[in-house]
């Protein structure tokens, strides 16, 4: 059996795309319905963000 360099290349890059594509799936289902604030930058005052010095872009409108 002949298996060349190209063939090894080609494994490893679809191996390598296999694993990232579990890798997000595996999150995504783990991640599940977690709460998330309205607009993500801790404008509608979320103890996370209590600390942070982000503007968000919401406010003055």
């Amino acid at each position: 059996m002949n298996v060349g360099i190209q063939d090894i290349i080609v494994a490893l890059i679809t191996t390598g795309c296999l694993l990232y594509a579990g890798r997000n799936l595996l999150q995504f289902f783990r991640k599940g319905d977690k709460p998330r604030s309205g607009c993500g930058c801790g404008c509608s005052g979320c103890p996370k963000a209590a600390g942070a010095k982000k503007v968000c872009s919401t406010q003055g409108k």
